[in-house]
């Protein structure tokens, strides 16, 4: 499973804002991201499964958004990756290994920071006991270009981002995805946080489609 495919089902499902949204997060945030996953070969009834964390940069307003992953492989080491997506531009950045740095051209625009008003509210609950009890909102919704199923929880109070899991049909293979955001922090403190590195700046090959 590549670092860019994790990335951009998180991108894909982040909502997309309609007209009257249910609720909608500050518009820049950076937020720790808890990955897990699986790959379900259904011919096989066999499973992969996913883990790792990511540092998560987004700025909607700012039209970018910045992932800096790092996913456990089978031996318990981490492949690490960082991906820019400059949406002005529509360029994205990753890179790995020793400062490789890949361009890909980017079909989609930035997600909004918005619950959809196509979504179905699904269970209002509580997260945690006593004085650290948190209210959350539970919903559902499907991303309409790849019919991704996505179950989003957010508090009840200022729609902060608390889990996001998607599954589908992704890379030709049924995939789950469950990202828990911890660690959220309205703003961006990191102000190099979307600086390209030297590797980016001089690669001039033409951008990849992907």
């Amino acid at each position: 499973m590549s670092l860019k495919s994790v990335f951009h089902v998180f991108c894909l499902s982040l909502a997309l804002a309609k007209v009257y949204p249910y609720c909608c997060s500050v518009h820049k945030f950076e937020a720790t991201l808890e990955i897990t996953g699986a790959i379900i070969n259904s011919l096989t009834n066999s499973m992969v499964t996913i883990s790792g964390y990511a540092q998560l940069y987004y700025d909607y307003d700012g039209q970018r958004m910045r992932l800096n992953s790092h996913i456990m492989q089978p031996d318990g080491s981490y492949r690490n990756s960082t991906t820019i997506n400059l949406y002005s531009t529509n360029t994205q950045y990753t890179i790995e290994g020793a400062h490789q740095c890949t361009k890909f051209h980017l079909n989609d625009t930035v997600r909004s920071p918005c619950v959809p008003d196509g979504a179905t509210s699904l269970v209002n609950s509580t997260i945690g006991s006593g004085q650290h009890t948190l209210a959350v909102q539970f919903y559902l919704f499907y991303d309409a270009v790849t019919g991704q199923q996505n179950k989003l929880v957010v508090t009840a109070n200022d729609c902060t981002p608390v889990e996001l899991t998607v599954q589908g049909v992704i890379d030709g293979v049924d995939q789950i995805y469950t990202y828990t955001f911890t660690r959220v922090t309205p703003g961006i403190r990191d102000n190099k946080a979307f600086e390209l590195e030297t590797s980016c700046l001089t690669s001039h090959g033409p951008p990849v489609v992907g």
